[in-house]
């Protein structure tokens, strides 16, 4: 079990890391920490494969566990895996699969819902309303996405803003983090 300290102290260690500096570049987030089993720090794409499948490269097993942290990378637009075992950087891997977006997290979530708040269409309606936001992603909603539409291809966040937690959305936006942006912005169409 992960507790918040160590956490900070092990996203602190991994970043000042020049090659996790390397795959991440200059704009990124943090999304999670988890312990794995070492065979599970690498992710390799069989062919013909979904951009949400994956086969975990085979390592010999070995008990001592890992901590793998997965960041997202907007300067390269793609998830980043940094795997530590006993303190010690054992692995760090941009996601080789195309298009695929892991979960979205915290960092991300906060940063789209400030990013939204300060977008001069809603800016004036929604300072004092409760921020939500969940990860949209063309693979999973490429019936609403054209391959030339703003943000397809990019981590983009929906926003919803509401005058309390669980009610009814009242506002939106859709935020691209990957280019740091506001794509639409609005009043929710339906009843107020």
């Amino acid at each position: 079990h992960i507790v918040e300290e160590d956490r900070t102290a092990l996203r602190a260690l991994a970043e000042q890391d020049p090659r996790v500096n390397t795959q991440l570049g200059e704009r990124f987030a943090y999304i999670e920490t988890e312990e794995v089993h070492p065979h599970q720090c690498q992710v390799t794409v069989e062919e013909n494969s979904s951009p949400n499948s994956a086969h975990l490269e085979e390592r010999p097993l070995n008990q001592v566990m890992a901590l793998r942290m997965t960041y997202y990378s907007y300067s390269h637009n793609s998830a980043v895996y940094v795997c530590l075992q006993e303190n010690h950087l054992s692995s760090v891997q941009r996601d080789p699969r195309e298009g695929y977006q892991p979960q979205e997290g915290t960092e991300e979530i906060e940063q789209a819902i400030r990013i939204a708040r300060n977008d001069p269409r809603i800016a004036q309606d929604v300072q004092n309303l409760f921020g939500h936001a969940i990860l949209t992603s063309p693979e999973e909603y490429r019936y609403f996405w054209v391959s030339d539409e703003a943000g397809f291809g990019n981590r983009v966040l929906w926003v919803t803003f509401s005058d309390m937690p669980e009610s009814l959305a009242l506002y939106f936006a859709r935020v691209d983090l990957t280019k740091g942006q506001v794509l639409d912005a609005g009043k929710e169409p339906g009843p107020q």
